[in-house]
């Protein structure tokens, strides 16, 4: 596409000289000591301590402290450029100065550089390994291997680990007192196999030993004895021995070594057809050969579906296999959440062990659907029969494998289809829009920055499927540069967009709430530092909107070094809202390829935010007097969420997002108090109910960077969840 005309250079103009230009040039000029300087920092002087420290420098090019100080002054003082290069000039004069590079990360990073704060973070670790700023943010980065961790140091977390499991189930009783205890006792989420290994991550449901009759069916159409014998061995360890196993199985098992396990124990046979036992029991569980169960699988699955009344009941699970002197290894927890469709068309997660009950599993069909498809098929109708209950616990193991799962039949999409995504080609669900012609209503606050306000406007007509059904409204925040004033003017003139001028202080709640009332349609709030990278994103967008319940839509949003900003907010971590995969290489799918697929997240950001007008109207638009710049967005999510409403994440939609480019990042003290006022004015409003969050499985600790650490949460808790789970709105606000 052809550059657009208000791209022109503007004209520079003299600055007017203010009246006390001179006496401050003089006080410029004047020379300072590094006392004067630091008294000026002490006070929290920053700009004038920035200007004592620069001409202290200016006596004194050498001193390397006052580099660092400068950078401190710069920083605070809102110049992040100068900051850079002060940490950047006390690096070269002291290479070897670990806190000059610790420093320098910190600059770079607000500076939204993650590839080079990671760099200088790295250099600062390998300085001086004790320095745990220098770990701590190689860590929040995404950089963990970069950290060389002595074995040693491991083994006694692993033990301390272990002594706190111990020690919480001495206490048990102090639990309902003490609920935090046990976030304090994590583990990596690396470090997956040691975490089973130091707690119990099943438990015992809590309950009598129940009569329920369970039918067991395991598809072993793969010749592959040794999977079906891990299988049934872990049938026969069940705590709950009320149970059944047919097995579907390949011709040579039938006479291979693996029938001997249908004359060691009655309640197993093989057969070479569909199953008949299912028709004498109460519930279902279905298995593919290779998978195996946890021994209170069983009990956890007849107490859940008892005291829910659920049609179907998944768990969570792992990988396993077999490593050195045939031990099993576990790794990579697959950590899931409440029942959704898009969960269950992306992936064969929900299929690893489902139970379902006995009349929705004999309404399947029988050969006709391959394997997987039969099982999607069967929460398909259990959605119709009754809620479906999520098991938060590894009741589950799965074979490792490194191929990709089949796509699902077209007979049990439902009208989705698969579609690779922009960054990652990762399959995700997307679909087709009801209405395509309704009109989206692009809503774009800014200020006196053409150049990038026409990268994003022009990036979203071209990567546009129907550039007619785009309403583009710029806000002017009382821009003041003539290069913006032609820009806004081609605009118009060009049918490209149109201009809403605002006269006041930047108020972002406000800027949207003006421009939403002129809105129509789907209202699309974005930010003037984005650029789109998705063909045909506004029929992507169009799909998802449309859908049933769903509220709020938000994008993958990536740096410019393709590292990601956001992928979804997660919202129960220390109390504050938190963007999940900040610093990850946009390839990095995530735990569970979390962030590779399209789910119901907590919030998600106001840099790309999408809302029908109707439902924005009906919840009151963001807040312009309590939340006028941070939270906004996270708020309304809320709210439409106590509505009843989703919030959805579609990675399938991906942008560039140069974040805070055009307002600035809050790294000033005042800067950093507002935001502080506002998460209050949050957490006030919403308060418990703010940290519910079905993205966060409860195995996540509740802590630090989202999904990063395991924890083994309380039993009460776990039974929180799944009634949750099986709730009408499990995405509504708990108090």
């Amino acid at each position: 596409m052809s550059r657009w005309p208000w791209e022109r250079k503007s004209v520079s103009r003299p600055q007017a000289v203010a009246p006390d230009a001179a006496a401050t040039a003089l006080v410029e000029a004047s020379p300072a000591t590094m006392d004067e300087a630091d008294r000026l920092r002490d006070a929290g002087d920053w700009p004038n301590a920035a200007s004592a420290y620069r001409r202290f420098l200016e006596a004194e090019p050498d001193h390397v402290a006052a580099w660092v100080q400068y950078g401190h002054a710069s920083k605070e003082a809102g110049q992040l450029e100068e900051a850079v290069g002060a940490y950047l000039r006390a690096t070269t004069l002291a290479p070897q100065d670990a806190d000059a590079q610790l420093q320098l990360g910190h600059g770079l990073k607000l500076s939204g550089e993650v590839v080079r704060a990671t760099e200088a973070y790295r250099r600062a670790y390998e300085l001086a390994p004790d320095l745990a700023d220098a770990r701590s943010e190689l860590i929040a980065l995404g950089a963990r291997e970069l950290i060389d961790e002595p074995p040693g140091d491991q083994d006694a977390l692993y033990e301390v680990s272990r002594e706190l499991d111990a020690l919480r189930r001495a206490i048990t009783r102090l639990e309902k007192r003490l609920p935090a205890l046990e976030a304090f006792a994590t583990i990596p989420l690396a470090h997956h196999a040691e975490f089973r290994r130091a707690f119990d991550v099943v438990g015992d449901p809590g309950a009598a030993a129940s009569p329920v009759a369970f039918a067991i069916i395991v598809e072993a159409a793969e010749d592959d004895p040794a999977g079906l014998r891990d299988t049934l061995l872990s049938l026969m360890d069940q705590s709950h021995g009320a149970w059944t196993a047919t097995v579907r199985a390949h011709p040579r098992l039938l006479a291979d070594r693996a029938g001997t396990y249908g004359h060691l124990d009655g309640r197993i046979r093989l057969v070479p057809g569909d199953d008949g036992l299912a028709r004498q029991a109460d519930l279902v569980v279905a298995l593919r050969a290779g998978v195996t169960l946890d021994p209170r699988s069983l009990a956890w699955f007849a107490e859940t579906m008892r005291r829910t009344g659920a049609s179907a009941a998944y768990p969570d699970f792992d990988h396993r296999r077999r490593g050195a002197h045939n031990v099993v290894a576990h790794s990579d927890p697959r950590l899931l959440g409440p029942f959704e469709i898009d969960a269950l068309l992306q992936s064969e997660e929900l299929l690893q062990a489902p139970c379902f009950v006995r009349e929705v599993w004999n309404s399947v069909g029988g050969d006709e659907l391959a394997w997987a498809d039969r099982l999607r098929e069967g929460f398909l109708t259990a959605q119709g029969d009754g809620p479906i209950a999520h098991i938060p616990r590894l009741l589950a193991s799965r074979p490792v494998q490194t191929a990709r799962d089949p796509a699902p039949a077209a007979s049990v999409m439902r009208g989705a289809w698969l579609h690779s995504a922009a960054l990652d080609g990762a399959p995700v669900t997307v679909w087709p829009p009801s209405d395509p012609a309704e009109r989206i209503t692009v809503i774009i606050p800014s200020r006196d920055r053409p150049d990038m306000l026409g990268a994003c406007v022009e990036s979203l007509i071209a990567h546009a499927k129907d550039r007619v059904r785009l309403d583009i409204l710029i806000v002017d925040n009382a821009s003041e540069q003539m290069a913006t004033k032609l820009a806004l003017q081609d605009y118009a003139r060009a049918g490209v967009a149109r201009t809403l001028r605002v006269e006041e202080p930047f108020n972002w709640s406000r800027l949207n709430n003006l421009a939403a009332k002129t809105g129509h349609g789907l209202l699309l709030f974005l930010n003037d530092d984005v650029v789109m990278l998705t063909p045909d994103w506004d029929e992507l967008l169009l799909g998802y909107a449309q859908q049933p319940r769903t509220s709020v839509i938000g994008a993958r949003l990536v740096y410019p070094d393709r590292r990601i900003q956001h992928a979804g907010v997660a919202l129960s971590c220390d109390d504050s809202p938190r963007h999940e995969g900040v610093g990850r290489p946009a390839a990095d799918s995530g735990p569970g390829e979390r962030w590779a697929r399209t789910r119901s997240v907590g919030a998600v950001t106001g840099a790309f935010l999408a809302v029908r007008k109707d439902l924005f109207d009906t919840l009151g638009g963001f807040d312009e007097a309590g939340l006028p710049i941070d939270f906004s967005d996270v708020d309304f999510c809320l709210k439409a969420r106590a509505a009843g409403g989703k919030v959805v994440y579609a990675p399938a939609i991906s942008l560039i997002h140069a974040e805070s480019q055009s307002r600035g990042l809050n790294v000033r003290a005042r800067e950093r108090a507002w935001e502080a006022s506002e998460l209050t004015v949050l957490q006030e409003r919403w308060g418990r109910g703010m940290l519910w969050d079905p993205a966060s499985n409860p195995y996540y600790r509740p802590s630090g960077r989202p999904v990063e650490a395991l924890r083994a949460p309380a039993i009460a808790a776990v039974w929180d969840w799944i009634d949750a789970s099986v709730s009408p709105n499990p995405w509504g606000i708990r108090s």
